[in-house]
């Protein structure tokens, strides 16, 4: 819809705005001029008469539908159809609506079954073919279904005004630009076409010859190409102020034609996400970009991509100890504990070892890679930080009968007061975890059951444990055994007298006899 109603927006110029584009032709008519002279290409608007309900498009010189006039609907290829089909059903130069994906038809350019939603909208189509209205004037209909006025830049050279406050960034001049105003192009002082930087075709100001323009080019006595003149080089046998792309002179002023004093364009990108590219008054610019930018793995600093780590505003290369980080992150300093030796990993992180007991701390000794100021007290039941008592059951802090707290390695953690192997996904992957103990399937239990390395669960009552799995006791389940009240499944292997039988029926009492194989003797 919104690529809809942007093309809608152009409307066909009026023989006064032709001409003074210097063409003698109607607006979406054929061309009846006479082509020009030299090898200028014709400027032409649209190739045929415009049918009812479009209007000549004079930046695609296409005929596109034109709301205003157009009875029926407009769709998705700009052409105004009559509305009356299921498939493409509107009416007053709504957007077409295709009725039947909806399982409706097509009544009047109203699809039946839907209801018009208009509701805070001005413009656009009303959901089911029809039209909330039409913008006019120098306005042109929103997605959000409001008039909202146009940039009018239609003839118009970069930098012009648009109309609505700002300026024009396309070059739209089909004659040739003189600073932002757009000439015909037919003058000998002001020759060109295609927006190209006006050329002057006489002697003097230009000193690249005498000659007269023709059809956008300079012709009669001229300069050598590239000889230098007023402000610039001759190209064609005007003088060219602003760059040379290497078939016409152009104003220099665009991102990807940059250039001054006739020199070759330029394309300003440098392809650099960490800079600014501009083409200011004096050629290419490329600037630092401000604020947090993010790069190729890692954020801008300055004019660079910082794929290490930011100390301050330096960038480092992160494999330090002093200053450890990578894809542009805060530095970290793994030398600030006295009592460890830390050194930066390929990852970017700290690793720390301790250490040795008895090295020498700010008002202490290093033990356990602990700084001990003191002594800890001998009633301490958990771990010994210093001289403070802990609980000795996190991570960082662990241990117990007033030992030395440890800080538990990477795939550790504090158990019972101790580093052990952490229970999880990666080490238990197939079993359950109760606290750090991993249960394989074969330890598992209905109290105990579950795989994935998620903690152990408690089966449901009439379900027991198989395979890591809480399953119902049933012939498929548990087809060599019987089903204890609990919902236990009790193989053969640990029947008795008191538990026995056979094919998931309910285990019972041989009374005096004796159990073989699910079978009381």
């Amino acid at each position: 819809m919104l690529e809809s109603v942007m093309r809608l927006a152009h409307v066909c110029l009026s023989r006064l705005a032709l001409a003074a584009l210097a063409l003698s032709v109607t607006a979406c008519a054929t061309s009846t001029s006479q082509p020009p002279k030299g090898d200028a290409p014709v400027i032409a608007t649209c190739p045929t008469q415009c049918p009812q309900g479009t209007v000549c498009d004079v930046l695609s010189r296409e005929c596109v539908c034109d709301p205003p006039t157009c009875i029926g609907c407009c769709d998705s290829s700009q052409q105004c159809q009559p509305g009356a089909a299921a498939e493409v059903c509107g009416r007053r130069g709504a957007a077409c609506v295709n009725c039947a994906s909806v399982g409706g038809t097509c009544l009047g350019g109203t699809c039946t079954g839907c209801t018009p939603n208009c509701q805070g909208r001005q413009c656009g189509s009303d959901g089911c073919g029809g039209s909330c209205g039409n913008c006019t004037g120098n306005t042109e209909c929103s997605p959000m279904g409001t008039c909202l006025q146009k940039p009018d830049c239609v003839g118009k050279c970069p930098g012009a005004p648009d109309g609505i406050g700002g300026t024009c960034a396309t070059n739209n001049c089909r004659g040739c630009c003189e600073g932002t105003q757009c000439k015909a192009g037919s003058e000998d002082s002001a020759c060109g076409f295609d927006g190209a930087q006006c050329g002057n075709c006489t002697s003097g100001a230009s000193s690249c010859g005498s000659g007269t323009c023709n059809a956008g080019k300079c012709e009669g006595s001229t300069k050598p190409d590239g000889t230098a003149c007023s402000g610039g080089k001759c190209f064609g046998g005007a003088c060219c102020g602003g760059c040379y792309d290497g078939q016409a002179c152009r104003p220099g002023s665009a991102k990807a034609q940059c250039g001054v004093n006739g020199d070759t364009c330029k394309d300003c990108d440098d392809n650099n996400p960490c800079t600014t590219d501009s083409c200011t008054s004096s050629g290419c610019a490329n600037t630092a970009v401000s604020g947090t930018v993010s790069c190729s793995g890692g954020v801008c600093i300055g004019a660079n991509c910082c794929t290490g780590c930011v100390k301050g505003t330096s960038c480092n290369s992160g494999n330090t100890a002093s200053a450890c980080g990578k894809a542009g992150g805060q530095c970290t300093d793994c030398t600030t504990d006295p009592c460890k030796t830390g050194t930066c990993t390929a990852q970017g992180s700290c690793s720390f070892t301790n250490k040795t007991d008895g090295t020498t701390c700010p008002g202490g000794t290093c033990q356990g890679g602990i700084c001990q100021t003191g002594n800890c007290s001998s009633t301490c039941s958990g771990c010994c930080e210093g001289t403070v008592c802990r609980l000795g059951t996190s991570d960082t802090l662990c241990g117990s009968g007033g030992m030395q707290c440890q800080q538990c390695q990477t795939g550790k953690t504090c158990q019972s007061q101790s580093c052990q192997t952490a229970c999880n996904a990666t080490t238990c992957a197939g079993g359950c975890c109760s606290g750090s103990t991993c249960r394989q399937p074969s330890t598992q239990t209905s109290f105990a059951c579950g795989n994935t390395g998620s903690a152990c669960i408690v089966c449901p009552i009439g379900t027991f444990c198989m395979n890591a799995q809480c399953v119902n006791c049933d012939a498929v389940n548990c087809p060599m055994g019987c089903c204890s009240g609990a919902g236990d499944c009790v193989p053969y292997a640990d029947q008795s007298d008191t538990y026995c039988g056979t094919n998931a029926g309910s285990c019972t009492s041989c009374s005096g006899g004796t159990c073989s194989a699910g079978v009381c003797n």
